[in-house]
């Protein structure tokens, strides 16, 4: 049983995309007759993410992966999914910690990269 109320459905803030998408459309039989499964599967991310239920788990275990999609996709299709993934999981309270250690980790990787290339354009 569906239980579409505010407890288990962020309809406030949501996010949906247009599943038919152009760029879905060209993309979608790059790999077998069967379709893209990787943008099928960011396509099923999206639609578990607006219940409520689900955004913990998503945050937990896929936070990482739908960051790379964002920063390193080439689809744009790939790239605008991932990105709503992450504002619908980004409202939920159990996410804040989770989302904040990220968020401090990418900073420090950043800042570390960016000391690096600093090191060696120095060096040279």
């Amino acid at each position: 049983n569906i239980n579409n109320n505010n407890n288990n459905n962020n309809s406030n803030h949501h996010h949906h995309i247009n599943h038919r998408s152009s760029s879905q459309s060209k993309h979608s039989s790059s790999r077998s007759n069967d379709g893209d499964v990787g943008l099928t599967a960011l396509w099923g991310l999206l639609n578990l993410s607006r219940w409520r239920t689900f955004q913990p788990s998503i945050c937990r275990f896929g936070l990482y992966s739908l960051i790379r999609v964002v920063h390193g996709a080439k689809d744009p299709a790939r790239r605008t999914i991932a990105r709503a993934v992450l504002s619908n999981i980004h409202f939920h309270p159990a996410n804040v910690t989770v989302l904040y250690k990220a968020e401090l980790r990418l900073k420090y990787t950043a800042l570390a990269r960016l000391a690096e290339q600093r090191a060696a354009a120095a060096a040279a």
